[in-house]
């Protein structure tokens, strides 16, 4: 499962005027990328260059994969930073790393999530892609999306788990989001429930 922490952004579009201490510089929104291998103390690794490059952590979503540590990291950082900060974190250790730094466009705010969509049934492959497809299909975005296969109770067999939570358009309704999900929920055997956020 993903674990993923917040801290306030702030409204400039796409720059940051100042933060305590930071009043000098000119900053900037960036996302950072990485994948490596797992190993306790990465995140405060992380953490560390990016303070030490006068930079802010500002929003993540982090977790482990099958061996593997990957994360998204929203951070504010100064214009000069991002070269020095992608090499000290290529050499982080316990690498190698895959990281990437990119620069934010000027911020979108569709909205929370409206719904909460949730999946359990035998794991089969194209569960993701029929769903998805099937949100895409009637305009419904997915805001986050946490995936687990684990053993079922007594049997074992692998069971598979979907937490989605997604914003519908203006005007639809619950109904209208399980008519368009359980015919595939129901096609894979897969519980289905949907709740209002």
């Amino acid at each position: 499962m993903i674990s993923w922490g917040k801290a306030p952004l702030t409204p400039q579009r796409g720059t940051i005027a100042a933060f305590p201490g930071f009043g000098r510089f000119s900053m900037r929104h960036f996302v950072i990328t990485f994948i490596g291998p797992d190993r306790t103390g990465v995140v405060e690794d992380i953490a560390l260059e990016v303070g030490r490059l006068g930079g802010n952590w500002l929003e993540s979503r982090l977790g482990r994969l099958e061996g593997k540590f990957a994360g998204l990291i929203s951070v504010a950082l100064p214009d000069d930073a991002t070269t020095s900060l992608s090499e000290a974190l290529a050499l982080i250790a316990g690498g190698p790393w895959l990281i990437q730094i990119e620069p934010c466009g000027d911020p979108i705010h569709p909205g929370p999530a409206n719904f909460q969509v949730t999946l359990v049934g035998p794991d089969r492959p194209g569960i993701v892609g029929e769903i998805s497809g099937a949100l895409a299909g009637i305009q419904v975005s997915i805001v986050t999306m946490d995936t687990l296969v684990e053993g079922a109770p007594f049997s074992g067999e692998p069971l598979f788990r979907a937490d989605i939570e997604v914003l519908a358009p203006k005007g639809m309704d619950s109904t209208s989001l399980r008519q368009c999900l359980e015919p595939i929920a129901d096609d894979m055997t897969l519980d289905l429930d949907i709740e209002n956020r």
